[in-house]
């Protein structure tokens, strides 16, 4: 018998894939970033070319758990309305 978090994986291989490779590429721009003078892309000082040199902990914190944030609510609506359309039927 599976373990919870192989089960979980196994479930949602997609989201996963999605999340490490999402992690990769934070993990690089806040490797690379400098600064935390503000929040990119609505940071009015930060220009086009060097958005990567505003990268802080703030955008990488951010960055990081809105896909969870969101994933975790398509997953509590969508089987609400799974829901819905099974009584309907």
């Amino acid at each position: 018998m599976e373990n919870a978090f192989k089960k979980f994986v196994n479930d949602n291989k997609g989201f996963v894939v999605f999340y490490l490779i999402w992690f990769l590429l934070n993990l690089i721009f806040i490797s690379v970033g400098e600064g935390e003078s503000g929040f990119w892309p609505f940071s009015k000082e930060s220009r086009y070319n060097d958005f990567l040199e505003d990268y802080g902990i703030i955008e990488f914190i951010f960055y990081l758990i809105s896909p969870i944030i969101i994933w975790a609510l398509w997953k509590l609506v969508g089987k609400d309305i799974k829901e819905k359309i099974d009584e309907n039927n």
